[in-house]
C-alpha cells in the first residue's frame, strides 16, 4: 500500500532494462548523439488502489468478520443456559 512492494520493483527494473536497450548503441559509441535521460513515472494513487491496496483492504474487512463469526459460533455452542 505504500508503493514499496514487488510491483514497484518489477516496474523500475523493466524501465531500466528498456532504457538500456534504447540507448545501448549510444553507450558503446556505435551511434552518435546523446543518450536520452532516464525517466521513471511512479504509479498513481488509482493504480496503487486497483493493484494491491484493494486486495489488502478486502482482506482487512473480511478476515475480522470471519473471525468474529467463528468466535460468536463458539460461544453460542457453549451457552450455559
Amino acid at each position: 500500500m505504500a508503493n514499496t512492494g514487488i510491483d514497484r520493483d518489477i516496474r523500475i527494473k523493466d524501465a531500466i532494462w528498456m532504457f538500456v536497450e534504447r540507448n545501448f548503441k549510444r553507450f558503446g559509441g556505435l551511434e552518435k548523439g546523446e543518450a536520452e535521460q532516464f525517466q521513471f513515472r511512479p504509479s498513481s494513487a488509482g493504480e496503487q488502489i486497483t493493484g494491491v491496496a484493494l486486495a489488502d483492504a478486502l482482506l482487512l474487512l473480511i478476515m475480522p468478520a470471519v473471525l468474529v463469526a467463528l468466535a460468536v459460533g463458539s460461544f453460542m455452542r457453549y451457552d450455559p443456559r
